[in-house]
């Protein structure tokens, strides 16, 4: 199965402070034969998300994405084929963008979960992407997950 993981995901796996660490820490330990992805702006989210909400060193924060890959062994997929997915998300889903506020940066996650066909994509994005209205909208493509859910609902 092909999970997608949100830059808020993967920060919360590494920031033992916040709220979804320990299931966003099970589920990165326990992806198996399960493969992670990663939209190519988590490569800067991530780092940027960090260095904003935590003490790690330069050198850590530098590390970060390889340390996904390597250890946790997560793809972290190219920006460019996914652009034209992104523009079509962003006018199927325009009314709830717009009603939400929620970011372009958003839907170019969610539009690389769809066109990677992903089962799932993982976030603890409360304010846009796990809101009831959007969840149903994305649901014929994936299921938006928090990491509660996924890992009751695909680590069991």
């Amino acid at each position: 199965m092909i999970i997608c993981l949100d830059s808020s995901f993967l920060i919360a796996a590494l920031k033992k402070n916040e709220k979804h660490h320990m299931d966003a820490t099970f589920i990165m330990e326990n992806m198996g034969s399960n493969e992670g992805i990663a939209s190519s702006l988590a490569v800067i989210e991530v780092p940027g998300g960090l260095a904003s909400s935590t003490n790690l060193s330069e050198q850590a924060i530098r590390r970060v994405v390889g340390v996904f890959q390597e250890k946790y062994h997560i793809t972290f997929l190219p920006f460019e084929p996914f652009i034209e997915d992104a523009i079509e998300l962003m006018i199927e889903l325009r009314e709830l963008k717009r009603r939400y506020e929620i970011p372009t940066a958003d839907l170019f996650h969610l539009a690389t979960a769809k066109a990677s066909s992903a089962s799932a994509f993982i976030t603890t994005d409360m304010k846009h992407l796990l809101r009831k209205d959007v969840v149903d909208a994305f649901s014929k493509y994936a299921r938006i997950l928090d990491p509660s859910q996924a890992r009751t609902e695909l680590f069991g």
